[in-house]
């Protein structure tokens, strides 16, 4: 059995595996290949995943919770092994400043229990291209 959370409320993430500091994830320290982002740690409300907070890191999976409303560039850049950012809540509309310089292909975007976008990009060297891309799909929600 895979990880799905559309089929189950999955368990947070120990809140040790992550840097934190006023609302904003700053780093994952953990080890667990699927993330699981909790909508408080120590009673502060997780809002924002900070720049390059998952930068090359060895994730499959990322669940992020409805607090988030901010996602800092290069936050999930050369994650190789990433397969779905799933969001409880809305998709942040800073996404694609985000996510254009990932060097990964075939990662699911998912949100409130639908797939909304499969990023399909190779290595590109124009970078325009990426953005312009998500941008106009994002802009479809």
């Amino acid at each position: 059995a895979g990880f799905n959370p559309k089929a189950e409320t999955p368990e947070p993430t120990a809140a040790d595996a992550f840097e934190f500091s006023k609302g904003t994830i700053t780093d994952y320290v953990g080890s667990d290949t699927n993330v699981v982002i909790p909508a408080a740690i120590d009673g502060t409300p997780v809002t924002s995943i900070g720049q390059a907070a998952f930068m090359d890191k060895s994730i499959e999976n990322v669940v992020i919770p409805s607090t988030v409303k901010y996602v800092g560039d290069y936050a999930f850049d050369e994650c190789d092994d990433l397969n779905s950012l799933y969001f409880y809540g809305d998709v942040p509309t800073n996404l694609s400043s985000a996510t254009y310089d990932m060097s990964i292909s075939g990662v699911q975007l998912l949100a409130k229990n639908k797939r909304i976008l499969i990023l399909r990009f190779e290595k590109l060297r124009d970078n325009q291209r990426k953005r312009e891309d998500l941008r106009a799909l994002l802009a479809l929600n």
